[in-house]
Parts: C-alpha cells; sequence; structure tokens
C-alpha cells in the first residue's frame, strides 16, 4: 500500500509523546491490528499522519490499519468531504459508514451511531486498538461539560490516553494527540501543509453547549495571558497528576442511599490493566476484609468476563460500571425493583418525595412525581439507554425520581438533584 500523500518525518518532532504511546502497543502485541477513525478535520488528519509515519519508520506493514470513516449525511459539505477523503486515501484500507437509520442529530445520539458502526466492524475484523483524533481542548471542553451537569473525579478527567469504552466491547481506545491543543495542531498543519476541511458548525455557539463552552470561555480564558499559553500547560498538568492519583490503590467512601439496605458504600476506578491479584487483595485489605486466593480469582474472572454486573461475596455485594468498582456491604442480596410511588406537583421549591428532598423548578408545576418503570421512555429512547449514555450505575437507576406530564417523561432527576 503506498501513500497517496507526502508525510514531513519532522512531524515527529512536534508531538514527542505520539511514538511512546505506539511503542508500547507494539511491546504488548507484535502486530496489532489498528483502526483510526477519521475525519477530514486538522486533529484527525494529523493522527493519520502520524500513524503513517509510524509504520514507515518501524518498517510496518500498513495493511493493519483500518480507516473509518462515518458521513452523518447532516451537512451539505459532507458528501464532498467523503470524496475527498476517498481519493486522498485511495490506496488506503478505507471503510465509510453512511446513517441508514435516521435518528435525532444531536451530538449525544451521533456519537451513539458512530460507535455502534465502530464496534461492529472492530469485532468483524478483531481489531485490537481503535485510535481517535481527541485533543487537549476537546478534553477541556468535556471537563467543562461534565462540571456544569455535575460530576466526580473519574468524569472530570474523562477522556484518557488509553482506556476501555462502554459502547466498544473488546477493542481498545487510544488517544495519542490528548497533551496537544487544537490550536498547536492547525499550526502543525499549516506548516506542513497537511491539508484539512474546517467545520462550519464548529463556529456556531447556538448548535452546542461544547461550542459555547469553546468560543466564549475557553479560547478567551487561554488568551488572558499574552506572552505565553500556560492555561493548556497548566490543564494538562492538572489531568497527568489526577490519572496518577487515580492508579492509587484507593476506595472512595459513598454516601448511603435511604433506598439501598447497606451500610457501607465504596468505589473506585479499574481498568481492565489493573485486575490482577495484587490490586483486588488490595481493596478488600483496606476495609480490613480477609479474602481467600480462591476468591480473588473467581473476582478476576467476574470482571473480566462475566456479563453479570453484580458479584456477591458473603455479606458484600460488588458492582461494576463505566470503569468503576463498586463494594456495598450488605446483609441481603441487592435485587433491583419498581417503586411505588407518586405526587402531583402543585408548586416549586424544596419538597420532601419518599426519602428524598427535591428543588421543584416551576416548569414542572402539575406534572407529576413518580419512580421509573421498566419500559419508560425519555428523550426519545428507553430511559436505562438514556442512563447508560449519563454514565448513571444500573443500581442507581431505578431510584431517580422523574417527572411526567400527558404521559410523556419530561425531565429525570440525577443524583446531583437529589438531597438525603
Amino acid at each position: 500500500m503506498k501513500p497517496t500523500f507526502k508525510i514531513n518525518s519532522k512531524l515527529k518532532e512536534e508531538f514527542p509523546q505520539f511514538f511512546p504511546i505506539l511503542e508500547k502497543l507494539f511491546q504488548k502485541n507484535e502486530n496489532p491490528k489498528l483502526a483510526i477513525a477519521l475525519s477530514w478535520w486538522s486533529d484527525s488528519i494529523t493522527l493519520l499522519s502520524l500513524l503513517v509515519l509510524f509504520y514507515k519508520e518501524k518498517g510496518r506493514d500498513s495493511e493493519n490499519i483500518h480507516i473509518l470513516h462515518c458521513n452523518h449525511k447532516i451537512r451539505k459539505e459532507s458528501n464532498d468531504e467523503e470524496k475527498q477523503i476517498k481519493e486522498y486515501l485511495k490506496n488506503y484500507n478505507l471503510t465509510v459508514f453512511h446513517r441508514t437509520i435516521k435518528t435525532k442529530n444531536t451530538e449525544e445520539d451521533l456519537r451513539t451511531r458512530r460507535y455502534q458502526e465502530f464496534d461492529t466492524y472492530c469485532q468483524s475484523k478483531k481489531i485490537n486498538y481503535i485510535l481517535f483524533w481527541h485533543n487537549l481542548t476537546d478534553r477541556i471542553e468535556t471537563s467543562m461539560m461534565n462540571m456544569i451537569r455535575w460530576c466526580w473525579m473519574n468524569w472530570f478527567l474523562n477522556m484518557k490516553t488509553i482506556s476501555w469504552h462502554p459502547l466498544l466491547k473488546n477493542t481498545q481506545v487510544i488517544r495519542p494527540l490528548l497533551s496537544y491543543p487544537k490550536e498547536k495542531i492547525e499550526e502543525v498543519c499549516k506548516t506542513y501543509n497537511i491539508p484539512y476541511f474546517e467545520d462550519k458548525t464548529n463556529f456556531d455557539t447556538s448548535t452546542s453547549l461544547r461550542n459555547e463552552l469553546r468560543h466564549n470561555y475557553i479560547f478567551p480564558l487561554s488568551k488572558l495571558w499574552k506572552t505565553e499559553n500556560n492555561f493548556f500547560k497548566s490543564r494538562n498538568t492538572i489531568y497527568q497528576e489526577l490519572e496518577n492519583l487515580e492508579k492509587e490503590n484507593y476506595l472512595t467512601p459513598l454516601k448511603i442511599c435511604p433506598y439501598r439496605n447497606i451500610s457501607k458504600a465504596y468505589e473506585r476506578t479499574i481498568t481492565k490493566e489493573m485486575i490482577n491479584k495484587s490490586t483486588i487483595s488490595s481493596l478488600f485489605s483496606q476495609l480490613g476484609i480477609s479474602i481467600e486466593e480462591k476468591d480473588i480469582w473467581t473476582i478476576i474472572k467476574w470482571i473480566s468476563w462475566s456479563d453479570s454486573w453484580f458479584h456477591m461475596l458473603k455479606w458484600w455485594t460488588l458492582f461494576l460500571a463505566h470503569q468503576r468498582f463498586y463494594i456495598f456491604n450488605t446483609n441481603t442480596k441487592f435485587r433491583e425493583k419498581e417503586l411505588k410511588l407518586e405526587k402531583k406537583i402543585v408548586e416549586s421549591g424544596m419538597q420532601v418525595f419518599g426519602k428524598y428532598q427535591i428543588d421543584i423548578p416551576k416548569q414542572l408545576i402539575w406534572a407529576t412525581l413518580r419512580f421509573p418503570k421498566t419500559w419508560d421512555h425519555y428523550n426519545w429512547k428507553l430511559l436505562w439507554k438514556w442512563a447508560v449514555n449519563h454514565k448513571i450505575p444500573l443500581f442507581r437507576r431505578n431510584i431517580l425520581p422523574l417527572a411526567e406530564k400527558d404521559k410523556k417523561i419530561i425531565f429525570v432527576f440525577e443524583p446531583k438533584h437529589l438531597i438525603y
């Protein structure tokens, strides 16, 4: 496979962290199968250029690079971009996905659809890793959005250089450009004549919260210190320090939910790389729990291979959700059930609902306050799918009050809204 575009070898010097990340992958697997998610934007095409350069310098066969492009057919320019990409990469292993099923055009729905296509393809081709173009600017934007919505440290960190994604079953996600801001990447493209398209919708602050944060807050903040752009440097350092903290074997105590028959609750991040005898024994040791070796290997097997979302160990219930490990002290088996409680909302303000206090906004007056039911839909999708996209663990989903009006769910109260 011969490149249809020239790549300057000096590109490697602009992104010194890229090659070491890829080299670690090849140390684990001599010939891993890689896919790369490709758009025609500066960060995406730069990522592809670096990957091709890496393969060239290492004498690797680039046929193992699977290039995946999604054409959602929303913007009028998308078909022209697809033609350009096909011409630009005519000698490469390129696959283009089209949106055949009509879904909503929100960023969340399009992302879910995109990941579904990627997952199906990667499983069929037994691909080990998929590379995404996300950069430091993307990471900061996502942190700010998660802070607005409510988040803990794991979602403040959000994207990680190497991670697993809930919508990708057996393919690990790699983000080699996560330390570099968008501005830096665009400057490199101009310096080395790397062609790219600029999505005009990215400049419209009315189209998404991400755009509003980017243009009205992040970019102005980054320009305040005029001599040197320390804004991105400091944020990157913070992310690195937090990632190092997260790798430590520590459990964070959780507030006890009144609807769960538990006396103690803890959580921590746990990735597949951390699943070993030492990590598991350390977790239980912190709680003063004596655990036998056979139980340790049972838990490791459950985390690594089982489709079950919980595991019982004596009087402890263990949960896995979105790379979080939860451990509850309970004398009874943890069960999911519907809570039968309804209340008509006749006024706004702080009110009691069951065992919660909730601040009711004026918009919900005359709606019915209740708990979720099995086949509830919200925002045109099953409520449990909405919860998955919002990274709400399974054991929390059926205890989140919601407001229903004219047989339609108009609002769901997330954990951040509840006082107990």
